[in-house]
This record gives structure tokens, C-alpha cells and sequence, in this order.
């Protein structure tokens, strides 16, 4: 049986239904993973102390990389825009 009979000849729905699927399943995959971590990870690190009266204490950590390279590049286009409007 040929493929063109049950769809036709429009290739590109069939692609892009099957990049939706693609798309779906690794979204659900990596929320499943990261829901997990969070359930079985514990909290490990140096506690920095007690800011101000709210006896609340935080972790010391590093910036994320990707939090930073988002950051920055956010603000490099931002300014690039500012620019070509001010121009």
C-alpha cells in the first residue's frame, strides 16, 4: 500500500505531526526526570547564615552557566535593538 494514498501527497503535515510527537514526548521525559530529582535529592552545601531578621538561611552556590549566558545574551539583544530603533 502506498503512503501517498492514506495522506496524499502533503509531506509536510505528516513531518510536522511527527516533530509534535517528538516535541511532546522529550517534554515529558525531561519534566518526569526533573520532578523525580526534586523528590529524592537532598539539600547539600555550605549555609551562608541568617539574613537580616527573617532567620531565613540560603545556600552558597555558583551562577548556573546557562543562567548567565541567557542573561547576557538577553541584554546584548535588548541593546542591539535599542540601537537599530535609535538609528
Amino acid at each position: 500500500m502506498y503512503v501517498g494514498d492514506l495522506v496524499g501527497d502533503d509531506y509536510i503535515n505528516i513531518l510536522t505531526m511527527i516533530a509534535a510527537v517528538v516535541i511532546l514526548l522529550a517534554s515529558a521525559g525531561i519534566s518526569l526526570k526533573y520532578i523525580n530529582q526534586i523528590k529524592n535529592d537532598k539539600a547539600t552545601g555550605e549555609l551562608t547564615g541568617e539574613c537580616g531578621d527573617d532567620t531565613i538561611q540560603e545556600f552558597n552556590n555558583n551562577l548556573p552557566i546557562g543562567w548567565a549566558v541567557t542573561f547576557f545574551s538577553c541584554n546584548y539583544i535588548y541593546l542591539l535593538c535599542i540601537y537599530w530603533i535609535s538609528s
